[in-house]
């Protein structure tokens, strides 16, 4: 009878050997996010996480170390630095999920909960109420974090911030569960919970603790990798897709084109006396000048239509299933919005862009063809006065 009792006798963990477990738990996470930060140091996210996890680390640290709770200058102190911590710490995996940081609710939340921790066991004498206040401090933050991340869908990034948004979760069903097993108990229950209660928490903690670090680091080498292909593919003065990109892009439509038997036309854009513009007023307004230029040609082309920046103050425009007469009014809507622009920085300057039209035909056999072919035709527009649209098959006919 004995030996059945000592079997069913439930292991009872006390609340600071669970603090204890959950400071190392911490300060791994801790060390594992300031590592990743090292590497990445000019990532702002990982900063914020990094800096988060430490405060907290420091706040859980010096928590499991008191040797009883109390309402005393430490207990505050404790408080404010896991208040603080969580609040950067969640900012951080806000930002990581490319939302603004919400800086301004976050430190208003953070200073009503810490009010309200210090302020109601005054009014009710019970070691209770604290813990709830900080239950629900800690849900809020990591909701707001997880929602973010869930209302951030982006590609392939979505199945990395979907891990960490249900690992948030999990924190998020360990805190309510310890906290309502704590209510449930009454005040005798402050500096112990149930064998069952600790051990679910602890191991959710534990568990989710060391997976969301892993998610964090995954997430944030995604972010980066993507920000270097897109840094890759992007002309960096005018923001437009870049002449390495644009090769890729041309080539697919290009092969399509030819096997479907498919129309496809090219516009070739230059702007009209751009060298005067920086030998007149400088570089910083030729720069001013093929921004603006950008900025419009990217707001008049077509949906479907691929803009890019094809060097120097050339410009390229490839438009997949379109003939040479639709081509040709693009062209001139073009060449009006650009018409119209002025640059405070080169004061009396027209901006105009002359236009070569070009389609696939059975003269071109690649689309580096088709290219020189509206070459020939803005030459031949540069040639006529600039300011102007030339047509490829106007100006075979007109030859």
């Amino acid at each position: 009878m004995a030996a059945h009792n000592r079997r069913r006798s439930p292991v009872t963990l006390d609340f600071q050997t669970l603090l204890a477990c959950y400071a190392l738990v911490r300060v791994l996470q801790a060390v594992g996010l300031v590592y990743v930060w090292s590497i990445h140091r000019r990532y702002a996210p990982l900063r914020e996480l990094a800096l988060g996890s430490v405060i907290v680390a420091i706040g859980t640290l010096s928590l499991s170390s008191t040797a009883e709770p109390s309402l005393g200058l430490l207990t505050v102190v404790q408080t404010m630095l896991l208040g603080v911590g969580a609040l950067v710490f969640n900012i951080g995996i806000v930002r990581l999920a490319d939302r603004p940081a919400p800086w301004a609710i976050g430190i208003g939340w953070t200073a009503a909960c810490i009010a309200a921790w210090l302020y109601v066991p005054l009014v009710l004498d019970s070691p209770i109420y604290p813990v709830i206040i900080t239950t629900v401090f800690f849900v809020v933050c990591l909701g707001y974090a997880a929602i973010a991340l869930l209302r951030a869908p982006d590609g392939p990034l979505s199945g990395t911030q979907r891990i960490i948004a249900t690992l948030l979760f999990v924190q998020i069903a360990g805190l309510i569960e310890r906290c309502v097993v704590l209510v449930r108990w009454g005040d005798a229950a402050a500096p112990m919970l149930s064998s069952a209660a600790q051990t679910a928490f602890l191991l959710a903690t534990i568990g989710s603790s060391f997976l969301l670090t892993l998610s964090i680091a995954v997430l944030a080498n995604q972010r980066l990798q993507r920000a270097l292909d897109l840094a890759a593919s992007v002309d960096p003065l005018t923001g437009l897709m870049n002449r390495r990109a644009f090769t890729e892009i041309v080539e697919r439509d290009w092969a399509r084109a030819v096997r479907n038997n498919r129309r496809l036309s090219m516009l070739l854009l230059d702007l009209d006396h751009f060298k005067s513009v920086n030998d007149l007023f400088g570089h910083r307004a030729g720069d001013a000048v093929l921004r603006k230029v950008a900025d419009t040609l990217a707001g008049e082309v077509r949906t479907g239509d691929v803009l890019c920046r094809f060097g120097g103050e050339e410009f390229i425009v490839l438009m997949p299933d379109t003939p040479v007469g639709a081509a040709n009014a693009v062209a001139e809507r073009l060449r009006l919005a650009v018409a119209t622009l002025t640059e405070d920085l080169a004061p009396g300057m027209p901006i105009t862009i002359s236009i070569g039209v070009a389609e696939k035909s059975a003269t071109e056999s690649s689309w580096e063809q088709l290219v020189a072919a509206a070459d020939k035709v803005l030459y031949a527009a540069k040639q006529a006065g600039r300011n102007r649209v030339v047509v490829a098959d106007d100006f075979r006919k007109a030859a």
